[in-house]
């Protein structure tokens, strides 16, 4: 299957003015994402490859950055704007991973998270309360935190 490059900021991804420091806005950048993708999807059957950690400000639309994370965050944004079941996020540390869901809160304490979100890795302990965590909030998407140093375990 063919794949396409898209900027993250030509497809929506709507942001503060804070270079090396963006907030995305939630609320522009979802819907925007959606419908971009989608509709360049179903016009020409292609893997979407889309840059990360970048935006666009909102006010001054300038490209932004979004700072320590962001490659993550774009990831769940995207997964979230296109309402997907899982993201796949993959982490330089040693260590099992597990899976984290939107059901799930982010302000949550790990001894509160039900199975089978347990046991943690220190990555996804970390992760979980990082920007990235945030799109998981706002969808019912799963994101599996995996150990790219050991794949096969």
């Amino acid at each position: 299957m063919d794949a396409e490059q898209y900027d993250a900021w030509a497809i929506g991804f709507t942001t503060s003015d804070e270079f090396g420091n963006a907030e995305i806005l939630y609320d522009a950048t979802l819907p925007k994402v959606k419908a971009a993708l989608e509709s360049k999807v179903a016009a020409r059957r292609h893997i979407p490859v889309v840059t990360g950690f970048l935006g666009r400000g909102h006010v001054t639309n300038a490209i932004t950055t979004l700072g320590r994370g962001g490659s993550d965050l774009t990831a769940t944004v995207l997964g979230a704007a296109l309402q997907l079941e899982e993201v796949q996020v993959w982490k330089d540390v040693d260590g099992e991973c597990q899976l984290m869901c939107g059901r799930l809160r982010s302000s949550q304490s790990v001894q509160q998270l039900p199975s089978p979100a347990e046991p943690w890795c220190e990555a996804a302990f970390l992760w979980q309360s990082c920007l990235a965590s945030k799109p998981l909030s706002l969808s019912l998407m799963c994101c599996l935190v995996e150990s790219s140093s050991k794949p096969n375990q």
